[in-house]
């Protein structure tokens, strides 16, 4: 399963306290305790988190914007934290992959300049032989964004492969699965 997250959704996903010294920690303790309350757990299974370098700039936006307290080590840790596997349960693992956009035509975005970055991210993901048996999620706190996303990329024309959600709730339901 690969996926996009923007930062607003992440900023509900990860635990705000006074020190967020270990994003990459946070993020894989959040799939692992997800998969702790799956009724049936999945067994084998890798959680990749795509990001790419305006991704990083919007995470550490979002940070910002939402009154996280990171400091500059916690967040090279997370950068250089890219393709590390750690074990979430059940012969399941957590990584984040940093891929670069295919340079292809993408103009056609209409919306928040700043989610242009998890299209072109999307488009990528999609396009790319390397993730083509994996189920792709995109997941934004941004309805209007996520109905973009929607248009663009219809996921029926995908075969059940690219999923769009808009809530963690839903995010989580499909970690489960």
């Amino acid at each position: 399963m690969a996926l996009l997250v923007d930062s607003n959704l992440l900023a509900r996903i990860l635990p705000r306290g006074d020190n967020m010294s270990n994003i990459y920690g946070a993020l894989a303790w959040w799939i692992a305790d997800t998969l702790r309350k799956a009724g049936q757990k999945p067994v084998g299974k890798t959680v990749t988190l795509l990001v790419t370098t305006a991704i990083f700039r919007d995470y550490r936006t979002g940070f910002g914007r939402n009154k996280y307290d990171i400091d500059a080590h916690a967040w090279a840790r997370f950068k250089k934290s890219i393709n590390k596997r750690r074990l979430v349960g059940c012969n399941t693992y957590f990584t984040i992959c940093k891929i670069e956009p295919s340079g292809g035509e993408t103009g056609r975005w209409h919306g928040d300049k700043y989610d242009k970055a998890y299209f072109e991210a999307l488009k990528t993901a999609i396009d790319t032989g390397r993730f083509e048996d994996r189920h792709i999620v995109f997941a934004s706190a941004d309805r209007a964004t996520s109905g973009r996303i929607a248009e663009e990329f219809p996921p029926s024309r995908f075969g059940g492969r690219l999923h769009i959600v808009d809530s963690k709730d839903a995010l989580d339901g499909l970690i489960m699965d």
